[in-house]
């Protein structure tokens, strides 16, 4: 069977040309020259690029290290985004603004003021959880179903990505719906979710 291509209208090519286009999450193979051109010639105007999953402090900051020298060494492709007017300014230069971003808050230890050094190197959207356990919370490998750490239940605590300008993403979490709730209680910047499905779908096997 021939599967003929499929060719966009004109009216589709300047919608897309016009919008402002954002990958919610993306983890490529950060530092290959070809996946930051294909992110320009695609028209995406930014993209929150995962700079930590597993990693703790010190590996983060490598990571992140690595990414200031991305920007300088690929500036003809991508640039950082720091806040909303940058993701504009892409927009208007023909590049892919990078919003770096992290799948697991592990990177901070057990210290939450790091938020604040991670904020002024670049991070703008943290996740609280991943798979297992972490000082925040139940990631959704975790067999108890205990949401949010007593930690992230402190306002002084919960609140110190976020006053700092984190977008938070509750992703990955476990189906607690009380952890949904206190989180958007801790701040009145939005929260974020990605990776969610019904209830309806095949419960995880750690259920």
């Amino acid at each position: 069977m021939t599967i003929e291509p499929w060719i966009p209208s004109a009216a589709a090519r300047r919608l897309f040309a016009d919008a402002v286009v954002i990958d919610g999450l993306d983890t490529s193979n950060w530092g290959e020259e070809q996946v930051f051109r294909d992110l320009r010639n695609g028209g995406l105007t930014a993209v929150n690029a995962t700079a930590a999953i597993w990693e703790g402090f010190e590996e983060t900051l490598e990571n992140l290290t690595t990414w200031l020298r991305w920007f300088e060494e690929f500036s003809d492709y991508i640039r950082p985004v720091h806040r909303v007017s940058d993701i504009h300014a892409a927009k208007a230069e023909g590049r892919t603004g990078i919003i770096l971003g992290w799948q697991n808050a592990a990177p901070v230890g057990n210290d939450v003021r790091r938020f604040r050094l991670f904020h002024a190197l670049g991070v703008r959207v943290v996740q609280l959880t991943y798979n297992e356990r972490n000082l925040f919370g139940n990631g959704c490998w975790e067999r108890a179903d205990e949401g949010l750490s007593w930690t992230t239940r402190t306002p002084s605590a919960s609140a110190s990505s976020t006053r700092w300008g984190c977008a938070l993403y509750v992703s990955w979490t476990t189906r607690t719906p009380s952890a949904w709730k206190r989180r958007k209680r801790r701040t009145s910047l939005p929260t974020g979710a990605a990776f969610c499905h019904p209830r309806m779908m095949p419960v995880r096997p750690s259920a």
